[in-house]
């Protein structure tokens, strides 16, 4: 789905953020939800896989194809921040939902919708 692509950064809450529960680790795509109604993940999006580093770089395989970048957390905000490395205007924001050891929730708005993806480590 175009919509996940862009979300998930063209290429993911607790109260307190642990970066350390979400690096080195590769967060397949669980799931994801538009405007609170589950959507059926495409046969493309079921492989899906981000991997973030912990030198705060990511590797996004979608679709046959790998994205690299980098990542930030706003802690203060709660805000997840992509920026690709083949467009370094386009930065894309995620306000973080969940984030544990074994999932990892990121929220955007994409076409006027709240678009979730539900990750898994």
């Amino acid at each position: 789905m175009k919509n996940l692509l862009i979300i998930l950064g063209v290429l993911f809450s607790t109260a307190v953020f642990a970066q350390s529960s979400i690096t080195e680790k590769k967060w397949m795509l669980s799931h994801y939800e538009v405007d609170s109604k589950k959507a059926d993940l495409s046969e493309d999006d079921k492989n899906t896989v981000l991997y973030l580093k912990k030198n705060n770089t990511y590797e996004f395989h979608s679709k046959g194809e790998t994205k690299t970048g980098i990542w930030h957390f706003d802690e203060k905000n709660k805000k997840f921040i992509m920026r690709s490395d083949s467009d370094t205007k386009n930065v894309i924001e995620f306000n973080v939902i969940k984030s544990t050891a074994t999932d990892f929730v990121l929220e955007s708005k994409s076409d006027n919708k709240i678009v979730r993806a539900h990750l898994k480590s």
